[in-house]
């Protein structure tokens, strides 16, 4: 039993009925609701008694995979899995053979489906998931001597990395109201929107040459601070976090783009704006 979002999540494909209708028996504050979902074209055909955010993304080979958010009320809660034949939600004769299959069913909280977590007889807590570019993956891209790299993203946790580098350099760290450089354990430069809270999209660039290291976020003036990313080889990068899972984003990175040199000052606020 919950409260607050909840999410439940499973694959299906069609095997002769076309339609699975997926609905909540309890635990939900709108009661006996869910959408009925079209296996053939993929879509939300029809919302039974309530309509809850739901997605339908194909998984491969004829496989959906649904997801909704719906509002716990805190009691237990039953989810029912319907194969209809058509798109009208009502009882039927059934022939004995056709159905739809099911797989990796998932109910977690909050408002919007993780990736699919093997479970057995108990609930389990998933690792972190962290991103990483290792190997000539990173070495192709990445020039040691000078860069710049722009991030459009938004987060709810305070010292956030969004990208950060081995040797705990980050070079753009989220905030709620700056983007941060680390050379280490020490800010080396930010740059700061008074406007923004945690949980903003925002525009955020790093550049960096020798030992200083160059930041904008949101159209501002760039601001100038030492650094020290080019002493130490870097050889590796991890997306919205640290290598050891911590300081997670708890956001999205909608655009990274990154410039084996570093651009001018003007170019930094352009990219922002």
């Amino acid at each position: 039993s919950s409260t607050g979002s909840v999410t439940y999540s499973i694959y299906a494909k069609q095997a002769g009925y076309r339609y699975l209708l997926v609905n909540t028996t309890g635990g939900s504050s709108s009661g006996n609701a869910g959408p009925l979902v079209d296996l053939q074209d993929g879509v939300v055909a029809d919302n039974y008694a309530a309509t809850y955010p739901t997605t339908v993304t194909d998984a491969g080979n004829g496989w959906w995979r649904i997801a909704f958010t719906y509002t716990g009320n805190g009691s237990n809660l039953k989810i029912d899995h319907n194969p209809l034949p058509t798109s009208t939600i009502a009882t039927y004769t059934g022939d004995n053979t056709s159905g739809v299959l099911l797989w990796g069913a998932q109910l977690e909280q909050g408002a919007f489906p993780t990736s699919y977590i093997p479970t057995d007889t108990s609930a389990v807590t998933r690792s972190l998931d962290i991103a990483s570019i290792t190997g000539t993956n990173f070495s192709s891209w990445y020039n040691q001597s000078e860069g710049t790299l722009f991030a459009e993203y938004d987060g709810l946790k305070e010292y956030a990395r969004v990208l950060n580098l081995n040797a705990g350099r980050t070079l753009i760290t989220s905030r709620s109201t700056i983007n941060q450089a680390y050379d280490g354990a020490t800010a080396t430069a930010s740059a700061a929107n008074l406007g923004l809270t945690l949980g903003d999209t925002r525009k955020s660039v790093t550049a960096y040459i020798g030992t200083t290291t160059t930041l904008t976020i949101s159209g501002l003036v760039p601001v100038t601070g030492s650094s020290d990313f080019t002493s130490t080889t870097s050889t590796e990068a991890y997306l919205g976090g640290q290598g050891n899972n911590t300081n997670v984003l708890n956001g999205h990175i909608s655009r990274l783009a990154y410039y084996p040199q570093r651009l001018t000052d003007s170019q930094l606020q352009n990219l922002t704006k």
